[in-house]
C-alpha cells in the first residue's frame, strides 16, 4: 500500500476560501487546482488556479492536427495540418504593426524595409557586386602595407634569404630551406666534440670537431685532489672495514653495506639502505632520516631494561619546531596510556604532564566496544537493543526511546503530548 495523502476538496465548482500559504484545494466539478499564495506583504492569502483536467483536456488530441477549443500542438516533425488566420501582420523588432508584405527585387537593396521580402535574384546580384568589391590587405615587419583585388591581381609568395618557394599545385605554395655550405654528415666522436657556426637566420654555415680533455679530475671529503689519465690509470674505489663493500662487474661499480654492520658512534642513515645481517650501534643516538620507514617485526620492544617501572613507554612526534604530540603509557599515573599534543619541551625518559604546552589530545575512533551501555550523557543511547524497524527519538538525559514499527502508507507525526507515532495524512474538505 502507497502513502495516502489527501488534500482539501469539493463537489462543487466554487472558489475555495481561507487557504493557508501554499495548501492545495481541488473542485471536482470545475476541474481545477488552486494554491494558497501570500502577497507581497507576506500576509494576505489569495488563490491562484494552476492546474487541473481543465487544462489538461484541451491538449488532449492528435499532435499536429488542429482541434477547436484545444491548444494548438505541432507533430514530431514541427508541423501542424491546418492553421486559420483572420488577420496578418508583420511586427518589427519595435512592435509596429507593418501589415502585408511586399516582395523586393532591387540588386542594389537601396529601397530595403521592414515591409519588404528580397528575391533570390536580388540577393545574387548585391553579393556579387560586394565581392567584386573586395580587396586582401597586407601588412609586413618593415611597417609597410599592401593590397591585392582579389577579383583581377594575384598574391605572390617570394622567398627570402635561405628560403625557397615552390608551387607544388595550383592551389599550394611550398615553402622549403635553402641548402646552406654544411656537409650532411655526423659529428662528434668518444674523443672529440663537434663545433658548429650559426648565422642570424639559425642556419648552420660550418661544421667540425675538437678534441676532448683524455684527463679525469677526481676529488673526496678528504685526501689530495688527482687525475686519472683516461686509457692509462686505473679508477679504485675502496670501502672501509665492516661499514662499505664495493664491487665491479663490467662497466657497473656497485657500492654497499657489509651483511654485518658495526657503528661505534651515532648512526644517521639519510638514504635506503639495506643489511641482511645485523646491526649494532654502539652510540646513544640513531637517526634515520627517512621519508618512509617499513618494519617487518609485528611486535616492537620498547623500554628493554624498564624492570623497575620507571620510564614512561611509548612515542612522540614534532609537528612544528616547539611543539610535540604522542602517546605513551604513565608510570607516575597507575599505567594509564594518555594521548598529548601541545607539548612544548620534548620528553626524554618521562613525559612532563606539567610541562609547558601540556594538553590531552582528541581520539578518533572508526568503532568502539564497550562492555556496558554508554550513557547519553556521555554520547551513547543509554540503551542495547530496540524495536525493530522503530524510529529513536530522544528522552533528555535519559536512555534513547523507540516508536512501534510503522504498517506500510503510513506516515510519522506527532502524537498526543508530542510523542511521535505513525498515522494518515488528511488534508479535510471545504
Amino acid at each position: 500500500m502507497a502513502t495516502t495523502i489527501q488534500i482539501k476538496r469539493s463537489q462543487s465548482t466554487q472558489t475555495p476560501t481561507g487557504l493557508a500559504n501554499g495548501e492545495l484545494a481541488y473542485t471536482f466539478a470545475g476541474n481545477k487546482l488552486f494554491i494558497g499564495q501570500t502577497d507581497t506583504s507576506g500576509s494576505v492569502v489569495t488563490n491562484e488556479i494552476i492546474a487541473g483536467a481543465y487544462f489538461t483536456n484541451q491538449l488532449d488530441h492528435a499532435h499536429g492536427t488542429l482541434t477547436a477549443n484545444s491548444a494548438m500542438i505541432v507533430d514530431t516533425n514541427s508541423n501542424i495540418n491546418n492553421i486559420k488566420v483572420a488577420n496578418l501582420q508583420i511586427v518589427t523588432s519595435g512592435g509596429s504593426a507593418n501589415g502585408i508584405i511586399g516582395v523586393q527585387n532591387d540588386s542594389t537593396m537601396g529601397s530595403a524595409n521592414n515591409s519588404t521580402l528580397a528575391t533570390s535574384k536580388s540577393l545574387k546580384n548585391y553579393i556579387d557586386t560586394q565581392i567584386t568589391a573586395q580587396d586582401l590587405d597586407l601588412n609586413a615587419d618593415d611597417a609597410r602595407s599592401t593590397s591585392v583585388d582579389l577579383d583581377s591581381q594575384n598574391f605572390t609568395v617570394a622567398g627570402g634569404t635561405g628560403i625557397d618557394t615552390n608551387l607544388a599545385t595550383a592551389q599550394t605554395v611550398t615553402i622549403n630551406l635553402a641548402n646552406t655550405s654544411v656537409t650532411a654528415a655526423s659529428y662528434g666522436s668518444a674523443t672529440a666534440i663537434p663545433t658548429f657556426t650559426v648565422d642570424q637566420q639559425g642556419r648552420l654555415t660550418a661544421a667540425g670537431t675538437a678534441a676532448i680533455s683524455s684527463t679525469l679530475d677526481i676529488a673526496a671529503d678528504s685526501g689530495t685532489d688527482n687525475g686519472v689519465e683516461i686509457g692509462t690509470d686505473t679508477l679504485t674505489i675502496n670501502g672501509t672495514s665492516n661499514e662499505v663493500v664495493t664491487s665491479v662487474s663490467g662497466d657497473t661499480i656497485t657500492i654497499g653495506l657489509p651483511d654485518d654492520v658495526t657503528v661505534a658512534g651515532e648512526l644517521n642513515v639519510g638514504e635506503n639502505a639495506t643489511i641482511s645481517g645485523n646491526l649494532v650501534v654502539n652510540g646513544t643516538l640513531a637517526y634515520l632520516n627517512t621519508t618512509n620507514l617499513a618494519v617487518q617485526d609485528p611486535l616492537i620492544k620498547l623500554a628493554n631494561n624498564n624492570t623497575a617501572d620507571s620510564v614512561d613507554i611509548g612515542f612522540f612526534g614534532k609537528y612544528s619546531t616547539t611543539k610535540s604530540a604522542g602517546l605513551f603509557r604513565d608510570a607516575n599515573d597507575s599505567g594509564k596510556f594518555k594521548l598529548f599534543h601541545e607539548l612544548a619541551v620534548d620528553p626524554t625518559t618521562t613525559v612532563n604532564v606539567s610541562g609547558s604546552g601540556y594538553a590531552a589530545a582528541t581520539l578518533v575512533l572508526g568503532s568502539l566496544e564497550l562492555g556496558t551501555d554508554l550513557a547519553v550523557t556521555h554520547g551513547g543511547t543509554g540503551a542495547s537493543t530496540f524495536t525493530s524497524k522503530g524510529v529513536i527519538f530522544g528522552n533528555g538525559t535519559g536512555a534513547l526511546q523507540v516508536t512501534a514499527a510503522g504498517s506500510e502508507g503510513k506516515v510519522l507525526q506527532a502524537g498526543s503530548g508530542g510523542t511521535p507515532e505513525f498515522n494518515d495524512l488528511d488534508g479535510g474538505s471545504f
